[in-house]
């Protein structure tokens, strides 16, 4: 059985040792561009592990990586150097905010108290403002001239020089009119790229991905050995999520390289990568290392998570509020999943809080269509979000919890509340009903507050 259904079954202990003593590693386009992105002690812990890759004849890359790579690197250059100008200018932005603003509250606050002068305290905060704006400055003068002598790509240029060929022009053209009926059908990869789908790419761009995975089928024909990928795209269109997190491959990735070079197939983020990579190689890797490629990647994955949300691409909403509720109700959700990580949650609580946020996704989805609000809809989504605080709660009563995670609880609490109560500020209900839904979401904060108050906290 297992060898009929293949790309369903996780790869045991011993079959991963095998894969990393054999596999030829291909990197996408955003390790390459990560690069620059990370911090000068982690780039050289990533790339003493790509030199012993490159020394193993372990790499190989698709030439539409390499030019995806080449095409963008100086966008990525300026786009490093212009955020110190941004933190500048929101720095610049607040002190003008602040002077034009609150110096009269806080002159009010000041005058006629025989200990407080408004004058100081301005000045120290004014002082403060210019400081760090300094740092920044002094800062930005130390950043590498990539754009003059750019020795991250000299090292590209000599680890990664085993490259694919480039397809043809009617190579590309069979890889667009095959990625049409794939995005339509939602078969892997690619698809949440198009913006038909919900992606920010549209035409010959939205194929990128489909590319580079095509150029990994034609040379796994061409080796007898298994593939791993590293790439920091973490969207649904390249992994099985589980519990907001990239677990495996999508199973048709696995089947498809299977069926055509009949080869193994295995997936890591850039962190996974290197904390593998620095076990197996028994190279000496700071943890901070892996920790700092780890938050660039989460950062990276932030950022997407905003591009991609399928809600940003709709044309209109019945009710504009509805863009940024679903937003934020999104953020919501990544939030409590990683704090049901952190407290190491079992699987079925893990498996209802993720159900409920689904449907109370689904629901929102729904209603944001309806050009009037009823009772009824928000009685139904006031009850989906009661059931998920409740399922908290039950789980709460026997367990300890920490105080960070206790803190992040309440942080959670405080913004769902808010956001609700705003939602039904925006409906514009009855009162009757809008007591009555005000009151259970007050409810339900008061006994999940009282009960972490007065738990077993560490």
């Amino acid at each position: 059985m297992q060898k009929e259904f293949k790309e369903y079954y996780q790869y045991s202990k011993p079959q991963l040792k095998k894969i990393w003593n054999e596999a030829i590693f291909i990197f996408d386009t955003n390790i390459l561009q990560g690069l620059y992105r990370m911090n000068k002690k982690a780039r050289n812990d990533f790339l003493k592990i790509l030199k012993i890759l490159k020394k193993d004849d372990r790499l190989w890359t698709p030439h539409q990586v390499l030019k995806e790579y080449h095409k963008n690197r100086r966008s990525v250059i300026i786009g490093l150097e212009k955020n110190y100008q941004d933190a500048i200018n929101t720095i610049t932005s607040f002190s003008t905010t602040f002077s034009n603003k609150f110096q009269g509250k806080l002159k009010t606050a000041c005058e006629n108290h025989p200990l407080l002068n408004t004058d100081e305290v301005y000045g120290k905060v004014e002082s403060s403002l210019n400081s760090i704006t300094e740092e920044i400055t002094k800062i930005k003068s130390s950043h590498p001239k990539w754009k003059n002598s750019d020795t991250i790509l000299e090292q590209i240029e000599q680890i990664f020089d085993n490259f694919g060929e480039k397809f043809s022009n009617k190579e590309l053209k069979e890889v667009f009119k095959e990625g049409e009926k794939r995005f339509k059908d939602k078969i892997p990869p690619g698809y949440a790229d198009d913006k038909a789908n919900g992606g920010e790419k549209e035409g010959e761009e939205k194929f990128g991905d489909l590319i580079i995975w095509k150029q990994i089928l034609n040379f796994s024909k061409t080796i007898d050995k298994p593939v791993i990928f590293v790439t920091d795209d973490t969207k649904e269109d390249w992994w099985i999520i589980e519990y907001e997190k990239p677990f495996s491959p999508r199973y048709e990735l696995k089947k498809e390289i299977f069926d055509i070079g009949e080869i193994d197939f295995e997936m890591y983020t850039s962190d996974n990568f290197l904390k593998f990579a620095s076990i197996h190689f028994k190279e000496n890797v700071g943890e901070e290392s892996i920790k700092e490629i780890k938050r660039m990647r989460l950062l990276a994955e932030e950022r997407n998570y905003l591009m991609h949300k399928k809600f940003k691409d709709k044309k209109s909403f019945r009710h504009p509020f509805f863009r940024e509720f679903i937003m934020r109700q999104e953020r919501l959700n990544h939030r409590l999943m990683y704090i049901a990580e952190d407290l190491k949650l079992n699987k079925d609580v893990m498996y209802d809080i993720r159900n409920h946020q689904e449907r109370l996704m689904h629901f929102l989805d729904m209603i944001s269509e309806e050009d009037n609000f009823h009772p009824a809809m928000l009685e139904e989504l006031f009850h989906l979000e009661d059931r998920l605080q409740s399922r908290l709660l039950r789980y709460f009563r026997s367990e300890k919890i920490s105080k960070r995670a206790t803190h992040e609880l309440f942080r959670y609490l405080d913004e769902s509340i808010h956001l609700y109560r705003r939602l039904i500020k925006y409906a514009d209900i009855n009162p009757e009903y809008y007591e009555r839904f005000h009151m259970r979401m007050l409810r339900n904060q008061h006994d999940l507050r009282e009960y972490l108050e007065s738990s077993k906290i560490e």
